[in-house]
């Protein structure tokens, strides 16, 4: 009963939030957008796959954690974006709860497109050499990057974005240290449904995002590079759908960190 009201709520709030990004272009539409998909898509898991105790230790976590992608990086380092607020405690309420909340949606969303997919036993040295192989590549893309792209500004956001996947790496295999399973072995055991359910969380959860921020603006994307990288794709810049994948890449990772 109290799933079938937490579902029930979850998508009059989701709704809501649509609307009123796409009629009154209101721009705090986001925040109630989130805790819509939070009710409804946390209201389909069990707690088997995350329990109360974990969701609380990733919000906390995923509230430094989107203060530094955003803000350092996003906003100062690359000035990749800027938000239409006018006072500070928007801000607060940005990282205090839309962050956290975003990081458990795009968790959510990959546990729930996952939920019938079986992942058979692997040996430690499968997914060691899977991550090993991740942090091979990501720090050889991200050197060579910074010292070939013409376009400063492009050559950092490359980098950045190299480094994000080399970040994600370390923590594959910190939890395999911990625990001996993660994102990774899950994803060379069974690449095609893991991948799978990986995509359809982040795109269907990027264009429900960003669809209605076209309207309602409450977060602006600036020019990158003067490529095709700045191509719009339904008033939504092709680098940020690329880069969209890191935000369910992020918390599916720090996951399997923290859970025992």
């Amino acid at each position: 009963m109290q799933k079938k009201l937490s579902a029930l709520v979850g998508t009059v709030l989701v709704i809501g939030a649509i609307i009123l990004a796409e009629v009154y272009q209101f721009k705090h539409f986001y925040e109630i957008l989130l805790v819509g998909l939070t009710m409804l898509v946390g209201s389909a898991l069990t707690a088997k796959e995350i329990d109360r105790l974990l969701y609380y230790k990733l919000f906390l976590l995923f509230v430094p954690v989107g203060f530094i992608l955003d803000y350092v990086l996003g906003i100062s380092v690359t000035h990749l974006w800027f938000y239409n607020y006018t006072n500070i405690y928007e801000y607060w309420l940005l990282y205090l709860l839309v962050y956290p909340l975003g990081g458990i949606v795009m968790l959510q969303s990959y546990l729930l497109f996952r939920k019938y997919i079986r992942v058979a036993p692997v040996s430690k040295l499968l997914a060691g050499v899977g991550v090993v192989f991740y942090l091979a590549v990501t720090y050889i893309i991200a050197t060579t990057t910074y010292y070939s792209w013409p376009n400063a500004k492009l050559s950092m956001v490359g980098t950045l974005g190299c480094f994000c996947v080399l970040g994600i790496a370390v923590f594959n295999v910190w939890s395999e240290i911990r625990h001996k399973k993660s994102y990774a072995r899950e994803l060379f055991t069974r690449f095609v449904p893991v991948m799978a359910a990986t995509l359809c969380a982040t795109y269907v959860n990027a264009f429900l995002h960003e669809l209605p921020n076209v309207v309602a603006r409450q977060w602006v994307y600036l020019p990158t590079s003067g490529t095709t990288l700045d191509v719009m794709i339904l008033g939504i810049p092709f680098l940020v759908l690329v880069a969209w994948v890191f935000l369910t890449l992020l918390p599916v990772s720090l996951y399997y960190v923290l859970k025992k």
